[in-house]
């Protein structure tokens, strides 16, 4: 017998005898084959990065679509390489050797997921930041 409050398969309350409303995440649950957080073999890894442009432009604090934005990442990829190759695997010291330190310390921040993620909602942008309030404070 449910417990209180609960649906039985018929998605019926079981305190009430009405048809319950249900939700995505209820209809997700039905039409699962596994359990959560499964991962079959061969599971592909991912990455989340931010654009090199966007993590300038935060550094430097002007436009991401600025010349100064500009200017910075044509250095940084001459220098050292394609956008993947500097966000993912360059020496964070040889980074800052090209460029600045705070864009160093920035793409290593979002290496080791030390961001600010606030996600969007009814409409309106989420945003991400690279360097939170106490990063600002430090200049």
């Amino acid at each position: 017998m449910p417990t209180k409050g609960t649906k039985n398969n018929n998605n019926l309350c079981s305190v009430f005898r009405k048809k319950v409303t249900t939700g995505v995440m209820h209809r997700v649950d039905m039409l699962a084959d596994r359990e959560e957080g499964f991962k079959p073999k061969n599971f592909p890894t991912f990455k989340c990065l931010i654009p090199l442009a966007e993590i300038i432009s935060e550094a430097i604090e002007v436009g991401v679509n600025s010349k100064a934005v500009q200017r910075e990442y044509m250095k940084l990829v001459s220098a050292l390489g394609n956008e993947m190759k500097i966000l993912q695997d360059e020496n964070i010291e040889k980074i800052k050797s090209v460029s600045s330190s705070k864009i160093g310390d920035g793409i290593e921040r979002v290496r080791k997921g030390n961001i600010s993620i606030n996600p969007g909602y009814d409409g309106e942008y989420g945003t991400i930041k690279v360097f939170g309030s106490d990063q600002k404070k430090k200049r």
